[in-house]
């Protein structure tokens, strides 16, 4: 304190609390400014439950992602923008998840998660999350002195067009301000290129060092060695000929593949048609015996209402509700607003593949 006072005095300086704390962050571990308490709790309560809506688990077996993790870690000790692509399924929204919670030891988190964004500026959003109106700066600052200045954001090329102008507010705010030098921004996307980003991103995000590209491949030998001990079932898959490798190995269809092979192995399938076509035999990934056509007829309706907006918000006017919580429990659906509106539980859903016929 006696340094930052000296400084300040030498040249007349003026230091207010927000240029204050940014110059003890790291000498303490702060609480924060009590008028901002409120904020940075319902941050933190966002966080964990967009967290809790990335799957992790295969059939109830966690694959640690160490190799991924560490990658996207030099990253950003490099880069100050860091894109984690990869093909639907491959399991990006995984590995932000474990950096995310990393993160999250140390305290306050950002996390945005597109299919869970409401309003068109970020003054939408914090009013939707109830926080208190607040300088979008001062924030951030209180976030970074009280935990990681770093802005996580899941399917960022996933969010909506009238959405768009939460995660500009604070790319903005972040790219304009001295104060906040230290944030940097990890995000996925689908391996599109970062061409449709530029329509719509701020041009400083491109420049200088830019954006640094960790791709997330399917299981590498090691780690579907490691689902394999678990689910002995999986290893002549995860194994196999190169095609069924290849969709195998593949975290999200791994799961399907961990449920469809529970009878005989030998049965499983052995391509991403056959997968698609016992996944849709069988209702959706997992039906009970005379559930399956209310299941099956459920997600055409859910596929048709979805369609005008890849399936982010589905009214359930008209669904079959069994067969709706059904579809819930395997993870195929989850809730937007519960008991008003739906969703596909994984982008894979919306991948520009059909998965009903």
């Amino acid at each position: 304190m006696r340094v930052v006072a000296r400084e300040a005095a030498g040249r007349s300086g003026e230091i207010n609390r927000k240029s204050l704390v940014l110059k003890l962050d790291g000498a303490f571990r702060l609480a924060g400014a009590r008028s901002l308490r409120k904020n940075l709790d319902v941050i933190n309560e966002e966080a964990e439950h967009a967290l809790a809506a990335i799957p992790i688990a295969i059939d109830g077996i966690e694959i640690h992602r160490t190799a991924l993790v560490s990658k996207a870690k030099l990253a950003l000790d490099s880069h100050r923008f860091v894109n984690i692509v990869g093909l639907p399924g491959t399991g990006k929204s995984a590995v932000l998840r474990a950096l995310t919670e990393d993160e999250r030891r140390k305290g306050t988190v950002l996390l945005l998660k597109s299919d869970r964004l409401t309003g068109k500026t970020w003054g939408g959003y914090e009013t939707s999350l109830g926080l208190d109106t607040t300088n979008l700066e001062t924030l951030l600052c209180e976030i970074e002195v009280t935990g990681s200045p770093v802005l996580f954001i899941d399917g960022i090329d996933r969010i909506e067009v009238p959405n768009r102008g939460i995660v500009l507010d604070l790319l903005n705010t972040i790219l304009g301000s001295s104060m906040l030098g230290n944030w940097k921004v990890l995000f996925t996307s689908r391996d599109n290129g970062i061409e449709p980003l530029r329509t719509w991103l701020p041009a400083g995000v491109f420049i200088d060092s830019g954006i640094n590209t960790v791709e997330v491949s399917p299981f590498s030998n090691e780690e579907s060695e490691q689902l394999a001990q678990a689910r002995p079932a999986l290893k002549p898959l995860l194994f196999g000929e190169d095609r069924v490798r290849e969709v195998s190995r593949r975290p999200f269809f791994a799961a399907v593949l961990a449920s469809l092979s529970r009878g005989s192995p030998a049965s499983a399938p052995r391509s991403e048609v056959e997968l698609i076509d016992a996944w849709w035999i069988r209702g959706g990934f997992d039906s009970k015996p005379g559930t399956t056509v209310h299941r099956q007829r459920a997600l055409i309706h859910l596929a048709k209402s979805g369609a005008h907006d890849l399936g982010r918000r589905i009214q359930l006017d008209d669904v079959d509700l069994d067969a709706l919580e059904d579809l819930k429990t395997d993870g195929v659906i989850t809730d937007v607003r519960a008991g008003h509106t739906v969703q596909f539980a994984h982008d894979i859903f919306s991948s520009g593949r059909s998965y009903t016929s």
